[in-house]
């Protein structure tokens, strides 16, 4: 699937974009676009595997009471990771263009790429 979705990104960057400023500046903004998520929730995937793992080799807790455990980190995991990806949808949206301006020194703040 993902394989797919790049090859069609490829194949639209290809067909409906000539010029080489705005080829760049697209593939700015979708590397960009794709970092700052891996980069956020990367951390919090590896902290709950090894907190899973730490539960399951316990050996003094009952297979019902690890299970509750289990339940409740990740309950609590996705609420934090829903709370963050609302956050960068709400505020991401409006910002990009500061942020842009502050990383890249104004280089693609331009109306085509934002």
């Amino acid at each position: 699937m993902k394989f797919c979705l790049n090859e069609i990104n490829s194949f639209v960057l290809v067909i409906f974009f000539n010029e080489a400023d705005i080829k760049a500046e697209y593939s700015v903004v979708t590397n960009i676009g794709g970092m700052i998520p891996q980069h956020i929730f990367l951390p919090i995937e590896e902290i709950s595997y090894n907190m899973f793992s730490k539960l399951e080799k316990e050996g003094d807790i009952s297979t019902g009471e690890k299970q509750r455990q289990k339940e409740a980190i990740l309950i609590n995991i996705m609420k934090v990771m829903n709370l963050l990806g609302l956050l960068l949808i709400i505020f991401g949206m409006r910002y990009t263009e500061i942020i842009f301006d502050f990383l890249f020194d104004g280089k693609y703040t331009t109306p085509t790429c934002i």
